[in-house]
Parts: structure tokens; sequence; C-alpha cells
């Protein structure tokens, strides 16, 4: 093995590390699949897991006990985490939402049930869905939650409005 390139190798991953490499070195080195350590090189191996499992299943929801890739579903739970602490690097949530991830599944639950509720309406010209209605009992019980909700004032306005 070539010494110098292994100093040289050493030396870019000590300065990524320490937030020494200019984004566009970081984009290069990227570009070629560098490793920058062994936490840098597993994130891609669970990416490109993460990348498989949504071809097959048609989105980023990997279940938190994912019985295929049991350490999937626990990477997927840190990925949010690390989102939401705001310590995941740009260059990550980029390359996650690129590919439809899912940063808040409460959030992408509450759009599907309205979208369900959009549905409703187009179809019986109103939102006033029944609390038991038979062909999608759990947008009733959504429409009654978003309606208590509303009506103790725990509604966010950014949900209000859109209701």
């Amino acid at each position: 093995m070539d010494p110098k390139l292994v100093s040289w190798v050493q030396t870019q991953r000590r300065d990524a590390k320490a937030g020494k490499v200019a984004d566009e070195r970081m984009k290069r080195l990227d570009s070629i699949g560098f490793a920058f350590g062994v936490k840098c090189n597993k994130w891609y191996t669970q990416f490109a897991a993460l990348q498989r499992y949504k071809n097959k299943h048609g989105n980023c929801l990997v279940p938190q006990k994912y019985s295929d890739d049991p350490q999937l579903g626990s990477w997927v739970l840190k990925q949010r985490e690390h989102a939401k602490a705001n310590t995941m690097s740009y260059d990550r949530m980029k390359r996650l939402d690129i590919i439809g991830f899912v940063f808040r599944v409460r959030d992408n639950k509450w759009d599907e049930q309205f979208a369900a509720l959009q549905r409703y309406k187009n179809k019986h010209g109103n939102c006033l869905v029944p609390q038991k209605y038979i062909d999608d009992p759990k947008l009733g019980r959504w429409v009654k939650v978003q309606r208590k909700l509303s009506n103790e004032g725990k509604m966010p306005d950014d949900r209000m409005k859109r209701l």
C-alpha cells in the first residue's frame, strides 16, 4: 500500500471530522464514495438498505422492529432522532429527503388522514364524517379527535388553517 496515499486518506478523515474540509472537497470525496470512517461507512450501508426497502415497499416507513433487517428499523429511528435534535449533517438530511424519507411520522399520518377527509368531502360534499364511518373507520375516529382538539384550543394553527 502506498504510504503517501494512506497518509493523505488519514488527513482527509481527520480534517473532515474536525469540520476543516471545504464543502466542494467534501462533495468531490463523496462523489467517489470516500469512506470518512467506520461510522460514516455504516451510514451509507444502511442508507443503501433503506433505498432497497423503498424500492420493495414504495416508501421509507421502515417499522422499528422490521424482521427482515432489524438494524434498518433501529437506524431509521436514529435518523429521525438526529434530525429532531438538529445533529444530522445537511448532506445526510438532503439525501434522505430526496428518497422520500419521512422525518416526522406523526405529521405524515396526519397528512394521510387529511387527504382521506378531502376525498370524503369530494364524494359527499361535506366533512361531516360519522364517528363510525363504515367505509373508513379510522377517518371517523380521526375527525372526532380533530374536532376535540379544536374545541379545546389544542389544534396547531397550521392544521386549523388546513381544515
